[in-house]
């Protein structure tokens, strides 16, 4: 089956799996999942009903709670039934749409055009991501730093300090005046007050913001300085902000680990394909022994006719050269095709999953070390 077809059925199982694998399919089977648990109970209660009425030799509710429990029995064996199909045809689409991405699996061990293609794309996304997660990084970076240096600088010089309360005490002044302000409820001369208030606090507000301009001349900006309301916003700023390094960093040495497994896995595959050529070229070797007498009439024969089968052999490579032709095009352009797509995100997929695990492992091994080592004296 040519890669063409392969995608043209992928497709059709495609539009089949999202017909049925909807939201409205997923409530429907929480649904008979939850429906099936309370007649479950149901029936629970109804045997308890029987017992009771065995103990108290109430024949007449005996039978009707017989007719009951075979009732309930009867329903919850119908949702059951409409559940496991549901959840059947569910899962045979999906098997079916891995099937076909399982074709292309095998089709790129076989044809290394094929899997260069996907490794090239797959490779270009993985470092697409690490510039674009550093370029992130970097922008990230400078917007903390000013932060960090106010930060610090609160830390270590209290006059920072007070001015950034001041900034605190009169930005929530503020906000307290505007909401008199803007309340129906109050009065003219409580709203007069807060507007006395206001301007009060704004004025003072810009006072300490230039103060704070002043102190950190040539090195904050005054955008920056004006960002900050408080000490306590100062530090979730800063911890947000780090987190976000933290877990772009994460994601660049996944990215950075799946590349260099690519490339020793390449390395491996040429390997293996190097020794198999050899052993190939040592086999044909071991073969090549001394003639006998005999083999020598028929080496005559191959001579003779050796201009027939020169040509035939020269016809045939040629074919064979137009075909790896063909299909070096056909897998050139094999990332036009939806099922090479789904194949090449499965093996991003695979590729980060291991890439984080083996990540993972290392932080871990090299906490441990470091326990080993104590603490720094």
């Amino acid at each position: 089956m040519e890669l063409k077809d392969i995608d043209e059925s992928y497709k059709k199982q495609d539009k089949k799996v999202k017909k049925i694998d909807t939201d409205k399919t997923k409530q429907a089977i929480e649904n008979m999942k939850k429906q099936v648990v309370t007649l479950t109970d149901e029936l629970e209660d109804l045997k308890i009903k029987k017992a009771r009425a065995e103990r108290d030799k109430d024949k007449s509710t005996v039978q009707s709670t017989e007719k009951d429990i075979k009732d309930k029995k009867e329903e919850i064996r119908k949702v059951q039934g409409n559940l496991k199909k549901l959840e059947s045809a569910l899962e045979k689409s999906k098997s079916e749409l891995e099937a076909h991405i399982k074709l292309v699996e095998e089709m790129a061990k076989s044809n290394p055009e094929l899997k260069a293609t996907i490794d090239g794309a797959l490779k270009t996304k993985f470092e697409r991501a690490v510039s674009r997660n550093k370029a992130e990084k970097e922008k990230l970076e400078k917007q903390v730093e000013p932060l960090k240096i106010i930060r610090n600088a609160a830390s270590k010089d209290p006059n920072v300090m007070y001015m950034i309360k001041d900034i605190e005490k009169h930005t929530k002044a503020i906000e307290d005046s505007k909401k008199i302000i803007a309340d129906p409820s109050k009065s003219k001369d409580e709203k007069d007050k807060a507007q006395q208030a206001l301007k009060y606090s704004s004025k003072s507000l810009e006072s300490q913001r230039a103060s704070l301009a002043k102190y950190f001349k040539g090195t904050i900006s005054r955008e920056d300085i004006d960002k900050i309301k408080s000490l306590n916003g100062l530090d979730k700023d800063i911890k947000s902000v780090d987190r976000k390094i933290a877990g772009l960093d994460k994601q660049t040495a996944n990215y950075e680990t799946a590349l260099e497994n690519m490339e020793q896995s390449k390395s491996k595959d040429s390997e293996k394909d190097n020794n198999g050529k050899k052993g190939k070229k040592e086999k044909t070797d071991a073969l090549a022994t001394k003639p006998k007498w005999y083999q020598f009439i028929k080496r005559f024969k191959n001579w003779y006719h050796r201009g027939d089968e020169t040509q035939k052999k020269e016809d045939e490579s040629k074919d064979e050269d137009k075909d790896k032709d063909d299909d070096k095009k056909a897998f050139k352009d094999s990332m036009k095709y939806d099922v090479v797509r789904a194949y090449k995100e499965k093996l991003e997929t695979e590729y980060l999953k291991d890439a984080k695990a083996q990540n993972k492992e290392e932080a871990k091994k090299k906490k441990d070390e470091k326990e080993e080592d104590g603490p720094e004296l």
